[in-house]
């Protein structure tokens, strides 16, 4: 449906007919309230929890998937509210599930700015982390290492330079890898 020029709100062509409403007519504000009140918004909220069924998400692409499918912006917000009254959208606990599952392949700065982009606030991932039980870098630095078939102890100067700037690209810092290999690196990075 447009409205003055502008594209506004998809609505059912039944709901058209129901209402009354046609190519040419005027729609008052009380009509487009009622519409989005009776019709999209119960639709809004049977999408909104259809996309939390299939997985957790943040609020924000919640957001995202709502707005792609053509509701405004009020009916977002009112389906969002609706969700998160019910705790269906919790973004703290999202950021808790994605920590718990990337904590032993990544590093807390790498998994911190994956949550940013996902819309979660810096006081929803703090949380998280206090609540999540801290993983030893080291760990995690020596997983890779295995999955990427890495040894410090059989490695040359270039393959060891080449692992690093992998390592700090990946979030690692300076000391959590030196730590992480701290027999093996200790003659080549020292501290």
């Amino acid at each position: 449906m447009w409205i003055n020029d502008e594209p506004a709100m998809s609505l059912p062509l039944k709901e058209c007919e129901s209402r009354g409403i046609f190519e040419t007519a005027v729609l008052t504000p009380e009509t487009i309230a009622q519409v989005h009140l009776q019709v999209l918004l119960p639709a809004a909220k049977k999408r909104c929890l259809d996309v939390l069924l299939r997985a957790d998400q943040s609020r924000k692409m919640v957001r995202d998937k709502l707005a792609k499918d053509g509701f405004p912006e009020d009916v977002i917000e009112l389906a969002l509210d609706y969700a998160q009254s019910f705790h269906y959208i919790d973004d703290r606990r999202f950021a808790l599930n994605l920590i718990e599952r990337e904590k032993d392949k990544k590093s807390r700065k790498e998994i911190s700015a994956r949550l940013r982009e996902k819309g979660v606030r810096e006081e929803d991932i703090a949380a998280a982390y206090e609540e999540c039980p801290e993983v030893d870098p080291g760990d995690t630095i020596r997983a890779l290492a295995r999955k990427k078939g890495f040894s410090p102890e059989n490695a040359d100067r270039k393959q060891r330079d080449r692992f690093y700037q992998y390592l700090i690209r990946k979030g690692f810092s300076y000391g959590e890898i030196t730590s992480a290999f701290s027999s093996a690196f200790s003659k080549y990075f020292p501290s």
